[in-house]
Order: C-alpha cells, then structure tokens, then sequence
C-alpha cells in the first residue's frame, strides 16, 4: 500500500509543480497578519469515555502557541464561542512557523489539540486547523485501520497519539506509526467529490473537481478517474496550487515525520493492510522507511517553493512548450535559495533512514512472508547495489562521486556534485531552445558543474545525438502536447 500511494502523492506533486506558481518572497523582517481559524471535530462513533467526554464538555477557552526559528515563542487564551474560533495574530515572519491550538475546559483540562505551520513573509494569511479530541486509544486507531476508514483513522490515529503524549510503550507507537501512515495516506485517499468546484482545495478531491476530472472511477487504490484533455477555464491558478501544497500537503508530511521521530525501536504490531486485505506485520524498519518516503516528498515540495513555477497551461490549446515558455520568461528562475539547505538536509536524512530500514530488515531473523515492508523481490546483489548507489546519491549531495557505466567500475561515465544546485541556480538558464515542442541542445551540458568528467559525444553527454536529427536523445519521446 505504502509504495502506492507514495507514488500517487508524488505524481500529485508534480502535476501541481508543473502548474503552481513560484515567485520570490516578501523581506523576512517585521511581522505578518495572521488569522487563526479553527473548527472542532466529531468523530462519528465515540468509542471510549475520554472521547465522549471531550465531546459533551464545555469548551471556554482555546491557548494558542506559536515558535519558530528566530523568534520568541507566543502563546495565550482566547475566549471559545460556538464550534468556530477565530482570531488574528501579528507574528514575526520567518519559515515554518508552528501554530498549536489546544482548547480546554473551565478547569484547564486540554480536550482538543490540533497543529500546522506556515511561512510568513508580511503578506496576511488565514491558517485553518481542525481541532482534534484527545482521548482516542491505539485500539480506537487500529479498529479503524484495519476496516480501511483510512480519513476516519487519520483523526483517531493523531488523536491517540496525542492521547500517549511521551508515553513509552508500544501502544503509543502504535498510535504514533498509524498517525504518520495515516497522514500520508488520507492525502491520496480523500479523493470524494464534494460536488462542488469553486470552494477552496481543501483535498485532493477538490483538486480534481477543480480540474474537471471524473467523479467516477475515483478509486484509491485503483484509480481510473480521467481529466479533460483541455483544462476548465476557471481551473485553480498557481498560488491556489502552492497554497494547497504548502498549507495542506506539507504540514501533513512535517507531521509525520515528528510522529515517527517519536517511535522506538521495540516497535512491532499485526494490522490488515486496506487495499489487499491481508495481515502484515510492521515494526521499525517500516518507521525508517516511511520516514525516508517523508523526507524525499517533503524534500520535493521544498524545491519546488525555491523556483518560479509561474505559468498557466489552460490558456491556449494546443500549446508548445516553446510558446510557453515565449509567454512565461520567468519559468524556472530562482525565486528563494533560503530553504534549498532545508531540502539538502532532508534528502540527506531520507537517505540514512533508507540504508537503516534495508539493514534493519536485512538483519530481522523472524518469519518475513507477513511483513508490510520486505526485501523479496531483490537478491543480495540487488540490495548491495541499491545501498552503493544510495550512498552515491548522498555523497552528490554535498560533493563529486564518479559513476560507471560497469559493474567493475573502470569505466567512468561521468562526476555528479549538485553542491551547486542547492547554493542555488537559475534552471530557466540551462534549458535548450524550443522551436514549437522540438527542443535544441543544452547550452552548458555540465550545468554548472552538476555533471562533469563524460565524454563529449557518448551517450554520458546530456547533448548526445546518435541519429544526428538536432535533438539531444535525452528528450526523445518526451515532448509536452
């Protein structure tokens, strides 16, 4: 399941990188208007006292907290009214600031607890969070788990572990691995149309009514929905996509990754996986992959935040990407280098929990037939080869590694250091010329010392020509139409 839906959140990324707008940001000095919004939620079946509890308590005030890098934490009451709190905060500008929001009894009992974060820059910003009832157990989490209510476990799952706070046992990291999966999982799974297209991307069900793509065939685990070929003239812009992707997509992601920091290595439960419906078991090496799978997406988004993705492929049908790029001069340029470290760190990380997970799996001595994450389908050979070239990858991050075309590694295809990538450069720069979709050569092939040491005229050089038809063979077939 895991793989799936890591590659469905991925493809989403993508497509809305591809249409999302960059842009660069507005000074990080002063402060920014902030309007906290938030709702409580219900949970359809109270299965627990503490849950029914919070449910028929009167709320009389909510604390709000607010930290980050760079600024003294705030934090203070405000009064409850209703099912719907709101209030507005100035609030340093800075990334990633974290906003908590825990609503409490006449008693300072805390009953309901919700988080996100946010970039400020000056501009105002409505933050919405949903406010959580603590109380849920890790059965609560896994009963709704194993049914495939994967919306419905997301809530139980973060309010258990809410509910175990810094409790060691395995019943909280129960709470706090299902929390993560559950996060990650509830961003493909809640897909459902709402009916209704011109009433904010909320769920990536709301990102394809926006598009106009089918409400039939909107299975999660096999999905078979279809777009139109030529996009509604009201489909959401650019900034609406960056807003769904930094204030919706990666605080989920941000989540999980702090859920699973806080699992132990004595972690093992038996769960039905939703989409086959088979038992498997979990235990760390699936906290270290999930983990890796975190850090790699959130490492994407971050990249994306870092370039100007200003651009509308909705305005003429057909449309080169030639003509596109005529009518967008600022596509790929470089808008904000300040968290590109941020992605180089991540991707860093993603890469030791990758190594831990196969070693920690390679070294488990139990039955591995039921196990949710497993190695089957590689031989040894294969897992040697995948950790070299994962550690390869890593070593780029920061400075050169040769590649090889062979195995016995005497044959140099090339020296990759994407250093410079993350100091940060204008992609828009290195892209060829387009004559309508047909693409020339690349004018700096080594990308500014991204790709050093090929050999001119070899398949290694990224201007290769083989058929001599004026189009580097690294973009045969994959022209935009």
């Amino acid at each position: 399941m895991m793989k799936k839906i890591v590659s469905y959140l991925t493809i989403i990324c993508l497509l809305l990188v591809t249409f999302s707008c960059g842009g660069g940001g507005k000074s990080s000095q002063g402060t920014s208007p902030v309007t906290i919004s938030a709702s409580f939620k219900s949970f359809a079946t109270l299965s627990n006292a503490a849950l029914r509890a919070a449910a028929s308590a009167l709320l009389t005030s909510v604390r709000y907290t607010v930290s980050g890098s760079g600024m003294d934490t705030m934090t203070d009451t405000v009064p409850v009214t209703g099912n719907l709190v709101e209030f507005t905060l100035e609030v340093p500008n800075g990334s990633r600031r974290h906003f908590l929001v825990e609503a409490m009894d006449a008693s300072g009992n805390v009953l309901y607890r919700g988080e996100t974060y946010a970039d400020l820059n000056g501009a105002p910003v409505t933050i919405t969070i949903t406010l959580v009832p603590i109380g849920a157990t890790s059965n609560d989490c896994l009963s709704a788990v194993n049914q495939g209510k994967v919306i419905e476990a997301k809530d139980l799952c973060v309010s258990a572990a809410y509910t175990y706070g810094t409790t060691k046992s395995n019943e909280a990291d129960t709470a706090r691995f299902f929390a993560a999966l559950s996060r990650v999982a509830a961003l493909w799974y809640n897909q459902a149309s709402d009916g209704n297209p011109n009433n904010g991307l909320l769920t990536t069900g709301d990102i394809l009514d926006a598009f106009g793509c089918s409400v039939f065939g909107r299975d999660p685990g096999n999905p078979d929905f279809t777009c139109p070929d030529i996009l509604p003239s009201n489909s959401p812009t650019g900034g609406e996509l960056k807003t769904f992707i930094n204030n919706v997509m990666r605080p989920e992601i941000e989540g999980a990754i702090a859920n699973l920091n806080n699992v132990s290595q004595s972690f093992n439960i038996n769960w039905i996986e939703p989409i086959d419906g088979t038992t498997v078991e979990s235990d760390f090496g699936d906290v270290l992959t999930l983990r890796a799978l975190c850090k790699s997406l959130l490492a994407s988004i971050i990249i994306e935040n870092s370039y100007n993705l200003d651009g509308d492929f909705d305005l003429k049908h057909p449309y080169t990407f030639g003509a596109f790029l005529a009518d967008n001069p600022n596509f790929l340029k470089l808008s904000n280098t300040s968290e590109l470290s941020v992605a180089q760190n991540y991707l860093s990380g993603a890469s030791d929990d990758t190594l831990s997970a196969i070693n920690w799996i390679q070294a488990e001595t139990d039955d591995q037939n039921n196990d949710f994450i497993n190695l089957f389908d590689q031989t040894s050979a294969e897992i040697n080869n995948a950790k070299e070239h994962i550690n390869e990858g890593k070593t780029s991050l920061t400075g050169s590694v040769n590649l090889y075309n062979n195995e016995e590694k005497t044959q140099v295809s090339g020296t990759l250091n994407l250093t410079n990538f993350f100091i940060g450069m204008d992609l828009r720069n290195f892209l060829p010329t387009y004559s309508g979709d047909i693409p020339g050569f690349f004018p700096a092939p080594t990308f500014n010392g991204i790709w050093t040491n090929y050999t001119p005229g070899t398949n290694n050089d990224p201007n290769f020509d083989d058929d001599k038809d004026g189009i580097p063979d690294f973009f045969e077939n994959h022209t935009i139409k």
